[in-house]
């Protein structure tokens, strides 16, 4: 008796094994395009794997909830395509939640739609990102909840609406050698530790270039603002915090109405930047009722044709070191 019991359940076993094994849902080449047309939900034991050249057209309003890893994977030759089935209108969004641990994206061309994510490990590289919506201030292209961040050489075009990259609670966030074009808040961290944005190139924003709320000892540098709104880069609060130490050196601005913005007694130090041809150069400004001052040291910086150098009011304090 137990001999025959034995094959049976063994093959229980198996079968349960079978029921637990990952299923990827792979997009190929051979079977593109893709039209999505409704929502989509892709569950915690299916990773979704995106090969080079594929095609995804999305209709418009759909939102795509993924539970596991992404990886989208392209090449120079055969980039990934996401594109809107009706061109101005845009799909939603995807969203990375739950068991959801890695997100990957190389070679990854979309368009007017939106990526958000949950506490995952982020690589975004080669990447080119375009926004004709109408979005209003909340929406931005890349958005992140705790979790890592590197997005590196990738390309932003916008029409001043929607932000660019908007972290929260993301420390050591690394944002390199992209390039940004009237996108308002280009790069945008809440609330995070360390930290370096280097090497971006940011133009014709409507609001800010970058901007820190409640930051620590985080590095801006070797970065290019030209036609700035708002402040080249703003330095403060907004509610949620005083941003501390920041680092930012080596950086050349040009044309903005505000070179810096440093406010809500956070502290920044500045050394070797480039301050031309703007409406004021430094900015600095603490609030009414406030236990700590703003406080920015200049050092070794090159104000050059601007309507104002400096400004800062009588609670604030800016030390010039030549």
């Amino acid at each position: 008796m137990i001999k025959r019991l034995f094959p049976l359940m063994a093959l229980v076993v198996l079968l349960a094994s079978c029921t637990e094994e990952n299923t990827d849902l792979v997009y190929t080449k051979s079977a593109s395009p893709y039209h999505i047309t409704t929502d989509l939900e892709i569950g915690e034991n299916q990773n979704w794997i995106i090969e080079p050249g594929v095609e995804l057209i999305i209709y418009d309003g759909v939102v795509i909830n993924v539970s596991s890893d992404v990886v989208m994977e392209g090449t120079e030759d055969e980039p990934i395509i996401i594109s809107p089935e009706t061109a101005g209108v845009g799909w939603d969004k995807i969203s990375l939640k739950g068991p959801a641990e890695r997100l990957v994206m190389s070679y990854v061309e979309m368009t007017d739609g939106i990526l958000t994510s949950y506490s995952t490990v982020n690589s975004i590289t080669n990447c080119t990102f375009i926004n004709t919506q109408d979005l209003d201030w909340q929406y931005a292209i890349l958005r992140f909840w705790y979790g890592s961040l590197s997005v590196m050489d990738c390309d932003f075009t916008g029409v001043n609406k929607a932000e660019g990259v908007l972290m929260h609670d993301v420390n050591d966030a690394v944002v390199g050698y992209n390039s940004f074009y009237r996108v308002p808040d280009a790069i945008e961290l809440i609330s995070g530790v360390g930290g370096e944005f280097h090497n971006n190139t940011i133009i014709e924003s409507a609001d800010d270039g970058i901007d820190l709320n409640a930051c620590v000892n985080t590095v801006i540098r070797d970065n290019y603002f030209s036609g700035i709104g708002d402040a080249a880069m703003e330095i403060g609060s907004e509610n949620f915090g005083i941003t501390e130490n920041a680092m930012v050196m080596d950086n050349y601005i040009s044309g903005c109405s505000k070179g810096i913005w440093l406010k809500e007694s956070s502290t920044a130090h500045v050394l070797r930047d480039t301050f031309m041809m703007n409406a004021l150069g430094v900015d600095v400004i603490t609030d009414e009722g406030a236990e700590a001052v703003s406080e920015i040291i200049l050092e070794r910086c090159v104000f050059m044709d601007n309507q104002m150098d400096t400004m800062a009011d009588d609670r604030s304090v800016i030390t010039v070191i030549n």
